[in-house]
């Protein structure tokens, strides 16, 4: 058994949000910081597979581990692969949204996007409550011999 260290939910959530925000603000750094006055721009495929297919990915893991619960990852994931990081983006960086995402597989356009982020956060959401409700997190790592220790 390992010692409870769980936090709570509701942080997790809020993590997950935050480190969303976080990475989009790093994300504004370094494009606009560094490959728009510089016109590296034929690095930034090595700048966008270490960020968005090492870092995040590692940083949502490490994020759980430490939470303890997937929400941190789900929320986290959510928001920053179903097109709300590219929504994020452009505001945050002071530009307007282009008519057409044209780097995201399909191309959309800012509706587009936002309705697939609006249904990408739906399947997160949706998880979030039928677990809260039937405790499946809690049954599962108790099934794989991570029970949570009861207070005396």
């Amino acid at each position: 058994m390992i010692p409870s260290m769980r936090i709570e939910k509701w942080t997790a959530r809020i993590g997950g949000i935050i480190f969303w925000i976080c990475i989009t603000y790093f994300d504004v750094l370094i494009v606009e910081g560094i490959f728009r006055p510089t016109g590296a721009w034929d690095y930034i495929r090595v700048y966008h597979l270490a960020t968005w297919a090492f870092l995040t990915p590692v940083v949502l893991v490490l994020g759980t581990i430490l939470a303890k619960d997937w929400r941190f990852a789900g929320y986290g994931a959510g928001l920053i692969y179903t097109g709300w990081e590219d929504l994020l983006y452009f505001p945050m960086a002071g530009m307007p949204l282009p008519d057409r995402f044209t780097w995201l597989v399909g191309s959309p356009t800012p509706l587009e996007l936002l309705l697939r982020g609006i249904a990408g956060m739906t399947f997160v959401l949706i998880a979030d409550y039928l677990d809260s409700k039937g405790g499946y997190t809690e049954k599962l790592l108790a099934r794989w011999g991570f029970e949570e220790e009861k207070a005396d």
